[in-house]
């Protein structure tokens, strides 16, 4: 039974990669800044100092400066959790990944 709590239930292996993003929050399209965690085929690890409400859409800009390139992502936010007082962890889920297009920002 313990070792099926700590099996991994995704479908799609995680790269670790952080490029700073920028987002329009969906109640007042404020801008919030942040960095990707991991990214895989279907979802985006975030981290924002802005709290995003589940089931809110968004288009992601993820931003290489080292190539100065950017890539445009869109999704739905599956969860948001509080870190801290002005963290926040957010998963998002794509609506579709040109991984051609990922793979061009993640070489440096």
């Amino acid at each position: 039974m313990e070792e099926d709590y700590f099996k991994e239930r995704r479908k799609h292996i995680r790269i670790k990669a952080i490029f700073n993003v920028k987002f329009l929050n969906p109640p007042n399209l404020s801008e919030v800044k942040g960095f990707t965690n991991d990214i895989s085929v279907n979802g985006l690890g975030l981290f924002t100092n802005s709290e995003i409400n589940p089931k809110s859409y968004i288009e992601v800009k993820l931003e290489n400066p080292l190539k100065k390139s950017s890539l445009y992502l869109k999704g739905t936010v599956a969860w948001s959790k509080a870190i801290d007082f002005s963290t926040y962890r957010i998963g998002v889920e794509l609506e579709e990944t040109d991984w051609m297009a990922i793979n061009e920002l993640l070489e440096t």
